[in-house]
């Protein structure tokens, strides 16, 4: 379960910005009192075009990817690929930052890590296994490294195996360290890679049609008032091959039980939904963490409030999935939180200063009025977070162009 997600130096995002899944309590509640916070199970980051809202991610993304693939897939001798913000010659020299704060098996840990064009310059991991009070499992400063008494294990062991540019949270779980496993687990199968309009397009035929998910996926399409009543499966022979190799999806509506249509027959909507529940289901399945850039593509906006309605439904996400999305459509905006899919603290911001860097906030710091019109207040400017489209300015370029 992600609770927290720093980053600092990546792309757009200069200084540090947080993304916390952490529910705040509403005027009047007790903040809540235990070792481990109440989250909310989904978040929506909302701005302009070009505002960062995929950069956040990215760099979620970047820092899964990185603990995965450091330690097999970076090369020994190629230094560090990274992302630094580029519109500051000194950030170029400067390290980029990931934290994330994750709840796993009940513990809450804190884990992160900074780089630069060469080398991992710090690395850290941190369990919370009483409450507020930390307990360091390893801190690493470049390439010396210390070892808290909790982390038993092959440690020693492990350093030796760890490059400069090579993550020591990667050399532990490639080589079956216990302890870290989990937390391994946690990032790299816990938390997928974003999907964007580009997977919307492309529909996942091999997923759909196993027997683990065809049945749902069947149901949630016919949910959604597509006109479609069944799914089928066609298996055919292809020249060269062995029998039943290829695998096609048909759809057939209700006016004629005799037609069935194929994907490329089908409007951007519907390959949209089906190709978002494959990713959907397994993340409910496996309580994990679910990226959408750009949710409202191809999607109505009663389909993308469905949607986010799957993960903070408790009988349909019993084991606590969580959904992060980006979105610049302005009227999902306002019906989410008008119709009560979105709660105050589920709903984010990104606006680039001057200088073009990424700042990220929550609706929360308004501290918006109930009743208030949020659409309104939106596109008004109130929260910051939209384009500053000057309509003289519009007239004058097409003024230019008409006399040259």
């Amino acid at each position: 379960m992600l609770l927290r997600f720093r980053v600092a130096n990546h792309r757009s995002v200069r200084d540090e910005q947080e993304l916390s899944l952490v529910a705040v309590p509403r005027k009047g509640e007790p903040k809540p009192i235990g070792p481990i916070p109440p989250t909310v199970r989904v978040a929506g980051i909302y701005g302009a075009n070009a505002s960062g809202k995929s950069n956040v991610l990215h760099a979620l993304n970047y820092m899964v990817t990185a603990v995965q693939n450091s330690y097999r897939s970076w090369s020994p001798t190629g230094g560090v690929e990274r992302y630094p913000f580029l519109l500051d010659k000194a950030c170029r020299d400067t390290v980029s930052h990931y934290e994330i704060d994750l709840l796993v098996d009940g513990v809450h840990y804190s884990y992160g890590f900074e780089l630069d064009d060469q080398t991992v310059r710090a690395e850290w991991l941190r369990s919370f296994p009483t409450g507020s009070r930390a307990r360091t499992l390893f801190d690493r400063k470049g390439s010396d490294f210390g070892f808290g008494r909790a982390l038993a294990g092959p440690r020693t062991a492990v350093e030796k195996l760890t490059r400069g540019n090579a993550l020591f949270l990667s050399v532990a779980a490639a080589n079956g360290y216990p302890l870290l496993l989990d937390v391994f687990a946690a990032l790299v199968q816990g938390i997928r890679p974003p999907l964007s309009s580009h997977h919307l397009d492309l529909v996942p035929v091999g997923d759909i049609v196993g027997e683990r998910l065809f049945g749902r996926v069947e149901r949630l399409v016919k949910f959604a008032d597509l006109g479609i009543e069944e799914l089928l499966i066609d298996r055919h022979e292809v020249s060269g091959m062995s029998p039943w190799q290829a695998v096609d999806l048909k759809l057939r509506h209700g006016v004629d039980k005799d037609a069935s249509f194929s994907l490329a027959d089908e409007s951007a909507g519907t390959v949209a939904w089906l190709s978002a529940m494959v990713p959907v289901l397994e993340s409910l399945d496996s309580g994990g963490v679910l990226l959408v850039d750009e949710v409202d593509s191809s999607l109505h906006p009663m389909l993308s409030a469905a949607l986010i309605q799957m993960f903070k439904d408790s009988v349909i996400n019993p084991k606590g999935a969580q959904l992060v999305f980006t979105s610049h459509d302005v009227a999902l905006l306002g019906n989410l939180l008008h119709n009560g899919v979105l709660g105050r603290d589920e709903v984010w911001f990104t606006e680039k200063d001057g200088s073009g860097a990424t700042a990220l906030f929550p609706l929360t710091d308004f501290k918006p009025r109930d009743g208030e019109n949020f659409e309104r207040a939106y596109l008004q400017g109130r929260y910051g977070a939209v384009p500053f489209v000057d309509l003289d300015q519009l007239r004058s370029l097409f003024r230019e162009k008409a006399a040259g």
